[in-house]
């Protein structure tokens, strides 16, 4: 689910030791690389700020206004000293519930890091690793600032200083009540800091829980797009090393009467002062309190301003976005060549093959697209200016290359035919994407122009060694595909097969799955990244009675046979989109408790299977139970009763579901040490079965789990673009050609197919080109 960040900085040393410390979530760091607008959140809020569990509805809620409004929600955490630029579902509830969790400004950063602590995030240490990440909106409640009688007591929060040397817009409700809002303002003008209110001239700052802290603002903007031009101009155009302090009044019904809550501030000050509460404990001391005497009134308060301004924080992204995207010149149409080396010869006599009927054996749905890949010649390169470099450039997409690598690995007088149906837009990209496909004999039949978008481009700028510093992807085209074309062609098609990568938008996915179900085909999911596997999840919640356990009833997988079933059937994830997958089934309520127990019993997941997994004697599939991955896996079969799990050099886990569980053949013992034989490397390592329901007396239930290590070790890996699709493609092609029943039974067929499929992904990764030719000599 995360990337790794690749920081330009002014020397390779520094990028290769950042590199190895941030960690990026893959949706966030999407979103950068695609110019999409993305909020940064603290996470004191959820460690320190609030009780168990309003802390976990407050940061999920908080996410979905975000999300709601335009943006993507990166809250920033230390987990086990990582710092981690966005969170899965279950890192936010484990730091929820976590005792003598850290709080990171600035100064405890280090230490969090070298000590392996868990850490909640205050706005200074959010501002450093949003900026670090590239994002340049951040969205939190109030501020903090000086306290009151800082002249003697010199509490200052760190905040203010981070707010005069960090580039980040700081979306807040103003300074906390608590404070002494003038003595804040003054400070944030000796710092550089740049402070404007939401509202016409003349409006005040907020005082968070009021509207009006009766202190002059020393700016004002009256709409989103006004303050984005601000943030633009300084940190855009100016680099300027400041924050921008963007202050939001609370909404008029939420908001409490000044008087009251300043006198009740009073009284919790005076008690304060009592009882030596001071530093970095006087700021939830005085709120807790304020929070008491309010009755709770303070804390509602508090919640609302928090979504108010992630309200008005995802606004300012999408306004932010829109002005940096006006600022990029567009690609000029370049001369490329097919992103593999193509045997015309081959392709030419499968395509008059193609000519003669209309029907085919497979057919690959989604992304074609431009590829112009850039690198940069000098070891230091310039940001914002001109570099020296090379480029290169080429057809690609996930879709394209699945229907190449599937078109290779044909076997030996095999006749089954692959057709790509994919988008291009009605400009020079998509005329020659069809002249290069045309003359190099592939089959175009399957090509939907589309004039309201352009052809999909992927632009990536690439240090000396290869490294990743910049891309740009415009996909939007295979999001939106023309539903009718797209269903006329896949009926014109008739085909056995059908994969459908992860850039289809959810309204066509659902389509093809119905008339999958109509024309007898089986479904494969290409998830393509951890942002867009999650989308498969909306595709069964649209209509759940499509998908094999039907309103979750057992009998209808048990009556018809998994082999029988039509639609989808498989899905080839890595482990980071597998657990995308169950996060968001999970979130969409997909895995309903009162009707998941008996599916669970009756698939055999118990309390005795459970242990022997737990019982393993190996590091990697320890390690593999400990991230959840087959735990997760069981509670998506009954959806996808396959799922190829990719792990690269460590080789893949296929989770299934079997109706002959009873003549599954249990082996640990290949988890021992064992010379990595050809022998040896072309059987599972790793074979286990689950006993459940029992039909007929004969038939078993079951979920069967086999581990394939890598069968060729890979030494000199030149390109990592396209191993995914190669795998994808090499299983479609043989699914085709022998049928599908070998993916849910144990034997030497289904053996050697997995292993021929991750041959064919090595074969890609010793390649220049996305796909190499050389699969066609399994």
């Amino acid at each position: 689910m995360f990337l790794r960040y690749k920081a330009a900085s002014k020397s390779l040393g520094s990028i290769k030791r950042f590199n190895s410390t941030l960690r990026i979530a893959e949706e966030i760091q999407h979103a950068l690389n695609t110019h999409q607008p993305v909020v940064a959140l603290e996470s004191t809020i959820i460690t320190h700020g609030l009780p168990f569990p309003q802390n976990i509805q407050m940061a999920k809620q908080v996410e979905s206004v975000i999300r709601e409004n335009g943006a993507v929600p990166a809250t920033i955490a230390f987990v086990e000293g990582k710092p981690c630029i966005g969170l899965n579902s279950s890192e936010i509830e484990m730091l929820a519930a976590a005792k003598n969790v850290n709080k990171v400004s600035r100064r405890d950063i280090a230490y969090s890091m070298a000590r392996k602590l868990n850490g909640g995030t205050t706005i200074s240490g959010t501002m450093i690793l949003a900026e670090k990440a590239g994002i340049k909106v951040f969205s939190t409640g109030g501020l903090g600032g000086v306290h009151k009688k800082a002249e003697t007591t010199f509490d200052i929060s760190a905040d203010l200083t981070e707010l005069g040397r960090t580039k980040v817009a700081v979306v807040c409700a103003g300074p906390k009540s608590i404070l002494d809002v003038a003595k804040t303002t003054e400070y944030l003008e000796t710092q550089g800091c740049f402070v404007a209110t939401m509202g016409p001239y003349g409006t005040n700052i907020p005082g968070f829980f009021a509207v009006d802290s009766g202190v002059k603002s020393p700016y004002n903007f009256e709409t989103f797009g006004q303050a984005a031009e601000i943030v633009n101009s300084g940190i855009n155009d100016m680099n300027l090393d400041s924050g921008y302090l963007l202050c939001i009044p609370p909404p008029m019904d939420v908001a409490l009467d000044s008087d009251y809550i300043n006198n009740i501030i009073a009284e919790a000050e005076k008690e304060a002062e009592q009882l030596g509460i001071f530093g970095k404990n006087l700021t939830p001391f005085l709120l807790s309190k304020v929070a008491k005497l309010t009755k709770g009134t303070s804390v509602d308060t508090n919640l609302q301003v928090v979504f108010n301004n992630a309200r008005a924080g995802a606004n300012i992204a999408v306004e932010l976005a829109k002005i940096e995207k006006g600022d990029k010149l567009p690609v000029k149409p370049v001369a490329f060549t097919p992103s593999t080396k193509l045997n015309k010869s081959n392709l030419k006599a499968q395509q008059s093959q193609m000519q003669a009927s209309s029907k085919v054996n497979i057919a690959v749905i989604g992304s074609v697209a431009v590829d112009l890949i850039c690198r940069l010649k000098p070891e230091k390169y310039h940001i914002g200016d001109s570099n020296p470099g090379t480029s290169s450039s080429s057809i690609g997409g996930v879709a394209f290359n699945v229907s190449m690598a599937s078109k290779f690995s044909a076997t030996r007088g095999s006749h089954t035919t692959t057709r790509l149906i994919g988008q291009i837009g009605d400009d020079d990209f998509g005329k020659l994407i069809t002249r290069e496909l045309t003359d190099n004999g592939i089959d175009t039949s399957g090509l939907i122009m589309n004039s309201q978008y352009a052809t999909a481009k992927y632009v990536s700028i690439h240090d000396k060694q290869g490294g990743l510093v910049v891309a740009c992807a415009d996909m939007d085209i295979a999001e939106n595909f023309q539903d009718q074309e797209l269903l006329e062609k896949l009926e014109a098609a008739e085909p056995e097969i059908v994969l459908v990568d992860g850039n289809v938008g959810v309204s066509s996915f659902h389509k093809v799955i119905k008339k999958s179900l109509n024309l007898g085909s089986k479904v494969v999911f290409e998830p393509t990244s951890s942002i867009k596997a999650s989308k498969i999840s909306k595709v069964i919640k649209e209509d759940p009675s499509s998908f094999i356990f039907s309103s979750m009833h057992v009998p209808s997988i048990l009556e018809a046979g998994i082999g029988e079933m039509n639609g989808l059937i498989l899905a080839t994830p890595t482990a980071a989109e597998l657990r995308s997958i169950h996060d968001q089934m999970d979130e969409d309520m997909l895995f309903d408790v009162t009707n998941w127990f008996p599916v669970l019993d009756a698939m055999g997941i118990n309390s005795e299977f459970r242990n022997r997994l737990d019982s393993i004697k190996s590091d990697f599939l320890k390690d593999v139970l400990k991230q959840g991955v087959l735990q997760q896996s069981f509670k998506i079969l009954p959806y996808i009763p396959a799922l190829a799990i990719k792990f690269g050099k460590k080789g893949i886990i296929v989770v299934n579901l079997t109706l002959d569980a009873n003549k599954v053949s249990n082996d640990l013992a290949r988890l021992e040490t064992h010379p990595k034989s050809e022998d040896i490397l072309k059987k599972p390592k790793f074979t286990i079965a689950s006993k459940g329901k029992t039909i007929d007396g004969s038939r078993q239930l079951g979920v069967m789990i086999q581990y394939y290590e890598v069968p060729t070790e890979i030494t000199n890996v030149v390109n990592v673009t396209g191993a995914g699709d190669c795998f994808a493609g090499c299983l479609i092609q043989q699914m085709a050609d022998k049928g599908i029943s070998w993916l849910f039974e144990q034997g030497e067929l289904r053996d050697k197919l997995f292993n021929r499929a991750q041959i064919a992904a090595g074969l890609s990764l010793q390649c220049e080109t996305a796909v190499s030719d050389e699969i066609s000599k399994l």
